[in-house]
């Protein structure tokens, strides 16, 4: 029997091996050299002794043909290797040189309009930006990424459903071989424009920042949590994947074994908690938002103690990295934690085209994107040339955390300091 690589994974070459993305659950693993080859060559036909030789030839290494197969083996439980079954083989140009980024992002992270129905106190948006791209000029965006092997376009705003051609939108970059994702209010979501998704959309994330009204709309529009629950069963209805994304605050971090059932119970099948980041709409929200040490530390116990106690996937946002600190280095890479990963891993376009490392930093420009997705994705070196030192630099999982810029720009007009938040005792 020969092992063929799951139709829905694309393989993207890096300098350190490869990226396979699995377009049918999102999961995405990294690969060393010999096992981006060893993937590359998986079509159902070729057998492991002559895909053991490839390797050998190509990178000059002895290759154990068990290996291979265990290697194969574990793989089929998680959806990237098939038996059975025939794929297509892959024939990769050589591995990229060697950078601290990707030669692509594995995510564009997309506003396609700053305008929104929902005037929240948390809100991150720059509502000055009023511009925003054609349908064409996302395509054109959307082709690009296609040449370059982005695996996934996230699309947000202000409140994306304000589109009428976001159905369009979706349909081409599912057409072209990208993952579509969307994060919504939920508010606008009718039962009609859900079927239209459906088979489209990769998921949908709402957001929802506690397992009742009076907790969700603390800090969120009146009449949000029954548009919320509204969409989730309209999603249900429809089949389609979605999750929530849950904003920390002092008024929800003692709830968070209930909020985790709530999603649970409402058919989430992830739930993602955000660390509280400066508010463009209201200047005093985030003072009374933001968390202490000693606040991170509840949240860190309230997620260990619920682990493997509900059937759904529960994951942080890059400023939370710090954490998974009980973690070893190796462990986290194995679970894609990467931290700070903006102009590394992924980039962030405003509605008018202009780009950002990540959607909360706007000092720091990459360009335009209608001048090309390539040279914006190599205009960011002054960013990526930041290092964190002192106790962070000496920290052992600081490749995996690195802070979070936006809050250290806003808190101590540093993007290097400190501050973090981080309850880790380092020594230097």
């Amino acid at each position: 029997m020969h092992y063929a690589r799951n139709p829905e994974v694309v393989i993207r070459r890096e300098h350190f091996g490869g990226i396979a993305f699995n377009k049918a659950n999102g999961t995405l693993i990294e690969l060393d050299r010999e096992a981006c080859i060893f993937f590359e060559q998986l079509d159902g036909e070729t057998s492991l002794q002559n895909i053991g030789k490839q390797i050998q030839d190509e990178l000059n290494v002895n290759v154990s043909i068990p290996r291979l197969y265990d290697v194969a083996e574990s793989l089929i439980g998680n959806g990237f290797i098939c038996k059975g079954v025939k794929s297509y083989h892959i024939i990769a140009e050589d591995f990229p040189e060697q950078k601290d980024y990707l030669s692509a992002p594995e995510s564009v992270h997309l506003a396609v309009t700053h305008r929104c129905n929902y005037h929240c106190t948390s809100c991150y948006v720059d509502d000055s930006v009023t511009e925003e791209m054609t349908t064409t000029e996302i395509k054109n965006l959307i082709d690009e990424m296609a040449d370059m092997k982005v695996f996934q376009l996230a699309i947000g705003g202000g409140e994306p459903f304000l589109r009428d051609d976001l159905v369009d939108i979706v349909r081409y970059a599912r057409l072209k071989g990208i993952v579509p994702n969307i994060t919504t209010n939920g508010s606008l979501l009718t039962s009609e424009i859900a079927e239209q998704l459906s088979g489209h959309i990769g998921q949908i994330q709402i957001s929802v920042n506690g397992h009742n009204r009076s907790l969700h709309e603390s800090f969120r529009q009146t009449e949000s949590f029954d548009n919320a629950l509204i969409v989730m069963k309209i999603l249900r209805e429809q089949k389609i994947k979605f999750g929530i994304n849950v904003l920390l605050s002092k008024d929800n971090l003692r709830e968070i074994e209930q909020i985790i059932s709530f999603a649970a119970k409402q058919g989430a099948s992830t739930i993602n908690f955000l660390r509280p980041k400066p508010s463009k709409s209201e200047s005093n929200w985030y003072e009374r938002a933001r968390l202490s040490e000693n606040d991170y530390k509840t949240v860190q116990e309230s997620l260990k103690n619920v682990l493997g106690n509900y059937h759904i996937k529960i994951t942080i946002d890059c400023a939370l990295s710090f954490l998974m600190n009980s973690e070893s280095p190796d462990d986290l890479q194995k679970h894609g934690v990467y931290g700070c990963s903006g102009a590394r891993r992924f980039l962030s376009i405003h509605p008018d085209g202009n780009t950002y490392p990540c959607s909360f930093i706007d000092s720091y420009y990459g360009g335009n994107i209608k001048n090309g997705l390539k040279g914006v994705w190599e205009g960011f070196n002054e960013f990526r040339e930041l290092q964190v030192t002192g106790k962070c630099g000496v920290c052992n999982i600081s490749k995996f955390c690195a802070g979070c810029k936006a809050i250290l720009l806003y808190e101590t007009n540093d993007i290097l300091s400190q501050k973090q938040g981080c309850f880790i005792k380092k020594s230097t």
